[in-house]
Order: structure tokens, then C-alpha cells, then sequence
């Protein structure tokens, strides 16, 4: 009986060794690998309204002054970058637009502007007012053909921008009794670089 007691202390004081010893790398190895994820710059898209798409539907054209300070939902897509980097990194990132494939106003009749600001409050122009107008190669990124570049930017050092992507039909843009529709998506590339 004495025996067979100090048999099952014996094993039990070897499981808890092992198991302390376990825990103990599995901490480590923990620690070591988040170290590792920080030493990267990240950059987060967050779209207010849930969604990185726009579309304007049979929208009344604007003149420029009223597209500018429109505050419509029709006409406005906010959203927000996030960018943490530690201080050994820096990021390089492009915005563009992805036009839908059911869009049936032409390009040059729908006007698009871009503000931004980094108190959400004091917004100022990024792009000036500009038709759909389509490029498929800047810097370092390649993009789809069909896409538009809004923005391109260096960060290095921690920031959140908060953006408002403004799209409407220009005055005198189009004169039909048919529903007109005009679809774009917001897309992000990012890459980060070790400072030299």
C-alpha cells in the first residue's frame, strides 16, 4: 500500500514537473513570436458605414461647390487609416477606387474628391476634383487597370487619418429618364520597409 502511494507521488510530481516546464516554453515561445509581429508596420482600413463601396443612384447632379460640402450619404463614404509601426519600420501605401461593372454613368460625368484629417474635425483636400480617370502602375504597386489612384503616401511614425471620399454627377452630366447608377470600392496596397 506504501508502495503503490509513492508510486502515484512520484508520477504526479513528474506530471506537474513536465507541466510547469511546458507552460514555461509555451510563454516564451509566445513572447518571442509577438516581438517578432511588432517589429512590422500594419495598416488598418475601417469604414464607418461597414462597407469600403460607394454607389450614387440616380443622385442629382452638383456643381462642384455643392459636391465639395455635400454631406449626403449618397455622395460620401467615410473611413479611417489606422498605421502603428515600430520605430525601426516606415510604410509606403496607395488608396484607389475600384469602379463597379454596373456603373452606367460614364467617367467623366461623375466627379470624385478626397479630404482627410487627423482630428476628424479640420479636413483638408488630398485630390482635387477629378472625373474616374484610370491608371494602372505607380511606384512600387501595381494595380488593376480599370482602378484610380486617390492617394500615395510614406508614413514613420504612428498616425490615424480619418478620410471622406466624396463622389456626385457633374451639372448637365446626363439628361435620361433611365435610372443611372455608379459604383466604386475603396482598396488599399501597403508595403513597409526597414529604415535605413
Amino acid at each position: 500500500m506504501k508502495l503503490e502511494k509513492y508510486v502515484i507521488v512520484v508520477i504526479e510530481l513528474f506530471l506537474l514537473i513536465v507541466m510547469t516546464i511546458s507552460i514555461s516554453f509555451a510563454a516564451f515561445d509566445n513572447i518571442f513570436y509577438k516581438r517578432k509581429i511588432n517589429t512590422k508596420a500594419t495598416i488598418t482600413e475601417i469604414y464607418n458605414e461597414g462597407s469600403n463601396k460607394l454607389t450614387i443612384t440616380d443622385s442629382y447632379p452638383l456643381s462642384d461647390i455643392e459636391g465639395i460640402n455635400s454631406n449626403r450619404s449618397e455622395n460620401v463614404l467615410n473611413f479611417t487609416l489606422d498605421i502603428n509601426m515600430d520605430k525601426n519600420h516606415f510604410i509606403e501605401y496607395i488608396l484607389y477606387l475600384t469602379k463597379g461593372y454596373n456603373s452606367t454613368i460614364n467617367d467623366k460625368d461623375v466627379n470624385i474628391y478626397l479630404e482627410k484629417s487627423l482630428d476628424n474635425i479640420n479636413y483638408y483636400k488630398v485630390m482635387d476634383i477629378s472625373p474616374y480617370k484610370t491608371n494602372n502602375i505607380f511606384g512600387n504597386f501595381k494595380i488593376n487597370k480599370n482602378n484610380m489612384i486617390l492617394e500615395d503616401s510614406k508614413e514613420y511614425s504612428n498616425k490615424t487619418y480619418y478620410y471622406r471620399l466624396k463622389i456626385w454627377p457633374k451639372l448637365n452630366s446626363y439628361k435620361t429618364n433611365k435610372i443611372k447608377y455608379f459604383t466604386v470600392s475603396v482598396n488599399m496596397k501597403a508595403k513597409d520597409y526597414l529604415k535605413s
